[in-house]
């Protein structure tokens, strides 16, 4: 269908997996998501070093904003 504005039409999309139980899928075709790499405990950190801890590689900063309200 064709206006002035757009174009209207129905095309066949390309094929498409539908999962219809999971449990069924065989072991080969599951991925294994990585697990997340380590990362820093902020708040851990934060109360060892105002508890005077020295952290190496972490200090406190304290920085400025400017609220508008």
């Amino acid at each position: 269908m064709e206006c002035p504005y757009f174009n209207i039409a129905i095309r066949t999309n390309p094929p498409a997996v539908q999962i219809e139980d999971v449990r069924q899928i065989p072991a080969q075709f599951m991925r294994q998501p990585e697990p997340p790499p380590p990362a820093p405990d902020k708040k851990a950190i934060k109360e060892a070093l105002e508890a005077g801890t020295d952290v190496p590689g972490a200090r406190l900063v304290r920085n400025q904003s400017l609220r508008i309200q």
